[in-house]
């Protein structure tokens, strides 16, 4: 009897996470909970089968399973093989604070947070939560690697009845966290007076807070910074690396090991992430690579798989725009006429190799008049090609802010743009 397979990998994950939740001045939900999941994926002559389980005294099973599910498949003759290994990566990004953090410690961050709100006659909503999740991948072939990491998360809306305002911050220890400062920043955009006027949609200069850069940020990475887009010519990459596609001020790259960001020391085939630059001072430089697409591009495996299988190839999740030297209240200053954004709502993609993207604005929305926020605008929409608003970045900021989902990050500072197409008015 032949072997059962001939490689295979296993990616466990034991998550623990808690949240306290809050709205109209008053905490609502607490929740805590723990996860365990273990995906197993299996290759036999060419083929691949992944199974995946939250119960560790299944894991045998999904052996089994990913075996029949691999056997089920059709050889594929571009797939070099699971990872070997070198180095083992044994790496910690944790806060006692965040690890330990009580519904009790999470309550009294929130009841300042709330104090300040009916101080200022406004009403706070968000929720803060704490994870910390453990990590391991390894294969036959000799890979091991583990994290173990922390992270503690605030997202902030402010409101009255005609404004309301927005904060966000994350990273690994809660003791980090500017609470204060986070909630001041929001509470401000609900202080001006009069209803939101009306503008007329069209071409507009904007400034971007940090935190609507770093979405526009993310949003370029899915339309074209991985290699398997780049490969299936479906990347704005394939017709412009090597050129200028940018102001030259502008530079955006992954950094796994950047702690600024939300820090991942390797990718989902445990291999240790490498940084890559995608745009260098205006220019398309690089793409990030797994080891499927750096075997069919000739590559160096920068270390950014994905979980297999997926459609999306290697992913950057972890991306930064490099700042600029002025503050954002210097960058407004040089704004004669134009829109404020703080937040980017319902983004979407409408074509990936133009860069075309949708979205509209919320959570302080402002018209700047002589260098200065002046009244609060009605949410707008717009398309735009995120390449031609790189383009015509004219100043960046000094302070760079991270937003992050589930699974990526991206740290920005605020832009200002010339030409930025709104297309619609909220009624």
């Amino acid at each position: 009897m032949g072997k059962l397979f001939d490689e295979s990998e296993i990616i466990a994950t034991l998550t623990q996470h808690a949240l306290t939740r809050f709205t109209q001045n008053y905490i609502h939900q607490n929740m805590a909970g723990e996860n365990f999941e273990a995906q197993i994926r299996i290759i036999k002559d060419g083929r691949e089968g992944t199974f995946t389980t939250n119960r560790v005294d299944n894991v045998p099973q999904a052996f089994q399973m990913a075996i029949k599910i691999a056997l089920a498949q059709k050889p594929d003759k571009s797939f070099p093989g699971l990872p070997r290994g070198g180095r083992r990566i044994n790496f910690q990004n944790v806060s006692p604070a965040t690890e330990k953090c009580t519904p009790a410690r999470r309550a009294s961050i929130v009841k300042k947070i709330i104090s300040l709100a009916r101080r200022n006659r406004v009403e706070a909503a968000g929720a803060l939560a704490t994870k910390t999740i453990l990590l391991h991948i390894s294969n036959s072939n000799g890979v091991k690697s583990v994290q173990y990491s922390t992270t503690a998360e605030l997202n902030l809306v402010m409101s009255n009845a005609q404004l309301s305002g927005y904060s966000y911050w994350v990273g690994s220890d809660i003791n980090d966290m500017p609470t204060e400062q986070l909630a001041d920043e929001a509470i401000q955009k609900c202080l001006y007076k009069g209803k939101p006027l009306a503008v007329k949609p069209g071409a507009w200069t904007v400034v971007f807070s940090p935190y609507a850069s770093a979405m526009i940020v993310k949003f370029l990475a899915y339309m074209g910074f991985g290699a398997k887009a780049f490969i299936e010519k479906r990347s704005f990459m394939n017709k412009l690396m090597g050129k200028k596609v940018a102001a030259c001020g502008v530079t955006i790259y992954d950094d796994g090991l950047e702690p600024e960001g939300v820090p991942r020391a390797f990718d989902y085939e445990g291999m240790p992430k490498k940084k890559v630059y995608f745009i260098r001072n205006g220019v398309a430089a690089g793409l990030v690579h797994d080891s499927r697409t750096a075997a069919k591009m000739g590559a160096r495996n920068t270390g950014h798989a994905l979980p297999a299988p997926n459609a999306m190839g290697p992913f950057a999740l972890n991306l930064f725009m490099s700042p600029g030297k002025p503050s954002e209240e210097q960058i407004i200053a040089g704004v004669e006429r134009g829109i404020y954004v703080t937040k980017i709502h319902y983004p979407g993609i409408v074509e990936p190799v133009s860069t075309v993207m949708t979205g509209m604005t919320k959570d302080g929305t402002f018209l700047i008049e002589n260098g200065r926020l002046s009244k609060p605008v009605r949410n707008l929409r717009f398309t735009q090609s995120l390449l031609e608003a790189f383009s015509n970045v004219e100043a960046i900021g000094s302070e760079q802010r991270c937003l992050a989902s589930y699974i990526d990050a991206a740290t920005a500072p605020a832009l200002r743009i010339a030409s930025f197409h709104f297309t619609g008015m909220t009624t």
